[in-house]
């Protein structure tokens, strides 16, 4: 039986006939010493013990782990190996020293079990570890982390159960095969992968062995292709889409390696539609998930990676300034039926929604668009619920956009637009100073051309809104205060001094220092004393108001040259 084994592994290694009399004379050749040792120890568990210790030793055949090195030629010629190329060593030599073995596959690992006389369970042996004879759990966590690639299970998706099948050694040597097809799979050869995965097959004893090979070879070629997708190499990224669309016809009857395989091609697809989107390559990796629809084993998992895609090209999206096509893409991921454990997923949409909806609004804003600008409002308030966090940053978000809504009406020279948007915001944030200073600044635009045609009448309520928008600004009376010289002008130019200086005074009540004001009422002062019709009463009293307010010189002047010509 040993022969018949070896010679059967060797074949399951990938020599080919006129090549395996020589590989089994290396195999003989540094096999044979150390089994002839330890064939004379007395007690099994020691001995079984011992053979690990010496496969793992100085001079022994495992030297460095390595996880595609699945099969014994790995181990003859380049001193490396993975769990099923050191198990089925193992077994090989255990079998010739006397020792009772058998294997046990798993989820993306393999082993060895030894059965010891009157002990009731089998021993565990993780052959890939010199130390792996009869772990304790601490220690099989340990070595279960070599296995799996480097990658703690979190990361990468791999679940390695308690217990798994038991099996004989030929099944392990046909475990060899499917692994050497998974392999060949990764390197896009599939007629090799089909053809090598048929003879593992053929070496299982029952349909039940071959679902396990199945299970067994669609654990581990999701395993290669997470591990690939995990890691910084862009080539090994491509391999494991490849990979992956490889595995369209597998599923898996095991319900745990169901799962452990949907998890391991959800890393990779994630990682995959990632970096193509990151790229700015996001019809590719919109396409990606139109390719997945195949692979029956994502079926339970599509919802959450057409989630997880979309929201990847929303991401980038948004990341290149496109809030508005970003949205529409996060729209597109919420869109997506999660089920109930996808809860991490949805709210990371969700939060990520929110962040664009608020970039989308800002960015209408700033164009415009008011019209945009209201909609993505409404939307924004039933996205906010009853969130008060939400609720909050909603608000802060519509003082900005008034803000800026107003600021783009007063570029476009649209003044009453301005003042309509700004008093909304002024009404709405009472104590913001610029929303109260831009209402200010678009009332002064709609009052000026009011104030050139001397139309004070028309522009007094709009110097009382902008007062009480800016309590302190002077904008309001100095508008008064020119409107009403203008008006006086206006009356002195049609000969209506009375009228003028009427004007004159209110606007010298409204800006007592406003030098121009007793200069221009002077001088009308002097014009109308010196005229035919001069009212003298009248006149006299208005100079001396204006003489009593400390006029400059050349006010002075006038005013008491318009008494003087009042009293002749």
């Amino acid at each position: 039986m040993y022969e018949d084994l070896v010679g059967l592994a060797l074949e399951a290694s990938g020599y080919p006939p006129e090549a395996r009399a020589a590989a089994r004379d290396r195999f003989e050749a540094f096999a044979f010493p150390w089994i002839r040792d330890l064939a004379g120890i007395r007690f099994p568990e020691k001995k079984a013990k011992a053979l690990l210790a010496r496969l793992h030793g100085p001079g022994g055949p495992l030297k460095t782990y390595d996880a595609r090195a699945t099969s014994l030629r790995d181990v003859l010629e380049h001193g490396r190996y993975n769990c099923v190329s050191a198990s089925v060593l193992y077994n090989l030599a255990a079998e010739k020293i006397g020792v009772d073995a058998l294997g046990e596959l798993l989820p993306t690992h393999a082993r060895t079990l030894v059965r010891i006389p009157g002990v009731s369970a089998p021993l565990v042996v993780e052959t890939t570890s010199p130390v792996g004879f009869d772990p304790s759990a601490e220690l099989s966590q340990r070595i279960l982390a070599q296995v799996a690639a480097g990658f703690s299970p979190a990361d990468a998706r791999v679940l390695v159960p308690e217990g798994g099948v038991r099996v004989d050694t030929r099944v392990l040597v046909a475990a060899m095969l499917v692994n050497r097809a998974s392999l060949e799979q990764e390197k896009g050869d599939l007629t090799m992968a089909a053809s090598l995965f048929q003879q593992g097959e053929a070496l299982a004893p029952d349909a039940q062995m071959r679902a396990v090979l199945r299970d067994q070879r669609a654990a581990l070629v999701s395993q290669l292709a997470a591990a690939d997708a995990l890691s910084e190499d862009p080539s090994r990224l491509e391999r494991s889409f490849r990979t992956l669309l490889g595995m369209a016809e597998i599923e898996p009857e095991d319900e745990e390696i169901r799962r452990i395989v949907a998890r391991n091609l959800r890393v990779v697809v994630e990682r995959s539609v990632s970096a193509l989107a990151a790229a700015g390559r996001e019809d590719e990796a919109l396409e990606r998930l139109r390719e997945l629809a195949q692979i029956r084993a994502l079926k339970s998992e599509r919802p959450a990676l057409g989630a997880f895609t979309f929201g990847e090209v929303a991401r980038a999206r948004s990341a290149r300034g496109q809030a508005e096509s970003a949205l529409s893409a996060m729209d597109a991921a919420l869109a997506e039926r999660l089920g109930e454990r996808e809860t991490a997923l949805r709210a990371t949409l969700e939060h990520n929604h929110w962040l664009l909806l608020r970039r989308a609004l800002s960015n209408a804003a700033k164009a415009g668009d008011e019209a945009a600008v209201e909609k993505l409002i409404r939307r924004a308030e039933s996205a906010a619920g009853r969130g008060e966090g939400r609720r909050a940053e909603l608000e802060q978000d519509r003082r900005v956009v008034l803000s800026l809504l107003g600021q783009k009406k007063l570029e476009a020279k649209d003044a009453r637009g301005a003042v309509e948007i700004l008093r909304e915001g002024v009404r709405r944030f009472t104590g913001d100073p610029t929303l109260r200073h831009n209402l200010l600044v678009a009332l002064q635009r709609l009052w000026v051309p009011l104030v050139d045609a001397g139309r004070c009448e028309e522009a007094e309520p709009l110097w009382d809104e902008a007062s009480r928008a800016e309590p302190g600004s002077s904008l309001p009376s100095e508008g008064r205060a020119r409107c009403y010289l203008i008006r006086a002008n206006q009356r002195l130019d049609a000969r209506d001094f009375a009228e003028a200086a009427s004007w004159l005074g209110l606007a010298a009540k409204e800006r007592p220092t406003m030098k121009t004001v007793d200069e221009s009422l002077g001088a009308l002062l002097l014009r109308w004393a010196r005229g035919t019709d001069a009212a003298c009463p009248k006149i006299v009293e208005t100079a001396r108001e204006l003489l009593g307010r400390a006029p400059t010189p050349a006010a002075r002047a006038s005013a008491e040259a318009a008494l003087a010509e009042c009293r002749g």
